[in-house]
C-alpha cells in the first residue's frame, strides 16, 4: 500500500468494496435518496442541501432500511490496523470508536475546507455516486491548493486528520448530487464543542466549476 506524503500522508485505493456488493450499495442509495424527503427528520437538512444519514453501525432504522448498504460496508471496516499506515497520527486513548455515515450533498452546497474534526483520528470517504462529480480538493499547510482527488465510484480516500494541516474541501455539481460513504475511528474522550470547519474557509476554486481542477499527480492503488 503506497502511502502519499504530498501535501500531508493520504491513501487513495481503487475498487475498495468487492464490485457486486458496491453496485448493490450504490443502487440502494440512489432509490433511497429521494425519499428522505418525506422523512420529517431529514427535512431540514435537505433545506440546507446537505443531509448526513448516521450511524449505520449502531441505527437499527438505518439497517432495516439499507441492507445492502450495511453488508458492503461492513465487508471492508475501517480499523486499527489502517492507522498503521500513518505513524504520525493524532495521539488517543483507546478503544477508538468506528462509525459509519451516508453522506448526501444536492445542487450547488459548498462545504468550507477544514482540516477534521480533532476527534476523528482516522478518516474514510469513498465515492458513490454520480458517475461523473469533483472529487475531494486537497491544500497544504498553508492552505494553498494542491489537487484535486479525483472522483470515481468505489475510489476511496484515507488519512489520519491534523488540525491546521489535513487541508480538504468539497462540493456538489449544481443540478445534480453528491453521495458519499464515510467511515471514522472516533477518540470521544476528545472535548472539542466547536464545529470541524470553524476554521475553514470557503475556497473559490471550488464555488467556481469553470476552473479547471488541477490533476491528481500521484499514484492510486490499485
Amino acid at each position: 500500500m503506497i502511502v502519499q506524503q504530498e501535501p500531508w500522508p493520504h491513501v487513495v485505493i481503487a475498487n475498495y468494496y468487492d464490485q457486486e456488493l458496491f453496485d448493490a450499495m450504490k443502487d440502494e442509495l440512489v432509490a433511497w435518496v429521494p425519499l428522505l424527503k418525506d422523512k420529517p427528520e431529514w427535512r431540514k437538512y435537505l433545506a440546507k442541501k446537505k443531509c448526513t444519514i448516521r450511524d449505520i453501525h449502531t441505527d437499527p432504522i438505518l439497517s432495516k432500511e439499507l441492507p445492502a448498504t450495511n453488508v458492503c460496508v461492513m465487508s471492508r471496516t475501517l480499523s486499527e490496523e489502517q492507522l498503521s499506515l500513518f505513524p504520525r497520527h493524532r495521539e488517543h486513548k483507546k478503544p477508538l470508536t468506528l462509525s459509519t455515515e451516508v453522506n448526501v450533498i444536492l445542487d450547488d452546497h459548498d462545504y468550507p475546507v477544514h482540516s477534521e474534526n480533532p476527534r476523528k483520528i482516522l478518516t474514510m470517504v469513498t465515492y458513490i455516486m454520480p458517475d461523473e462529480g469533483r472529487g475531494t480538493c486537497i491544500y497544504d499547510k498553508d492552505k494553498n491548493y494542491v489537487c484535486d482527488i479525483p472522483w470515481k465510484p468505489n475510489n476511496t480516500l484515507i488519512f489520519a486528520g491534523h488540525s491546521g494541516e489535513t487541508w480538504h474541501g468539497y462540493n456538489c455539481i449544481p443540478g445534480t448530487f453528491r453521495i458519499t460513504v464515510n467511515s471514522f475511528l472516533w477518540d470521544r474522550s476528545i472535548n472539542y464543542e466547536g464545529e470541524e470547519h470553524s476554521e475553514g474557509f470557503v475556497d473559490d476554486r471550488i464555488k467556481n466549476l469553470e476552473i479547471k481542477p488541477i490533476p491528481y499527480p500521484f499514484e492510486i492503488n490499485k
